[in-house]
């Protein structure tokens, strides 16, 4: 987690109406179209979003050790449409995170200092934002962030692990089954990525 890699092909661009995710492991040939990917960094999702707009969905594992080990100078490079971060383990301000210009941060931090929490960077202005399913048991551990575009919602989402032993497995059950219908309460209303 949190060293990032040149791409052989780091975004990938679809016409397709819906959007499209991707979850490769390293070393796979995908062909999309007529765009392979063969490699990813740990923990990083290429995916494609409405509009010819390019998308990173990365678990970081920690944001202020990745931005010690190269994650600036890679967003920079790759400078994409919206940038979803999970597990940055961090508030806005614990660190600099100094983006391109005209670039908006939105952050979703867990109440318990140091765990989870999810980020979305992004020089689009959304038309609205929500942080968390507005689920009192949900919404406490910074797992949500959803922007609202004309035309699709993007939702950044950091999903519960069931724990050793599943201790929290009838937790993970429940929040799958409340974030599949929040996404589909999206979804009648515009296509979700």
């Amino acid at each position: 987690h949190g060293v990032p890699l040149r791409l052989g092909h780091p975004v990938i661009r679809s016409q397709l109406l819906r959007p499209l995710a991707l979850d490769m492991h390293p070393g796979e040939a995908h062909d999309i179209g007529s765009a392979p990917v063969t490699h990813r960094p740990p923990g990083l999702h290429i995916v494609t979003v409405p509009l010819e707009e390019s998308g990173i969905s990365w678990n970081v594992n920690g944001l202020r050790a990745c931005l010690k080990k190269g994650f600036l100078d890679f967003y920079r490079q790759e400078a994409p449409d919206f940038c979803c971060l999970q597990e940055t383990k961090m508030e806005q301000g614990q660190a600099d995170v100094e983006l391109n210009e005209g670039v908006l941060e939105f952050w979703n931090s867990a109440e318990k200092k140091g765990y989870s929490g999810t980020a979305v960077f992004t020089p689009h202005q959304p038309v609205a934002v929500a942080y968390g399913m507005d689920k009192d048991r949900h919404d406490h551990e910074g797992r949500l962030i959803t922007l609202e575009y004309e035309g699709f919602y993007l939702v950044c989402c950091y999903t519960p692990n069931s724990q050793d032993g599943l201790k929290r497995l009838d937790y993970r059950m429940e929040w799958e089954d409340d974030l599949r219908d929040y996404l589909m309460s999206l979804d009648r209303h515009k296509p979700v990525v």
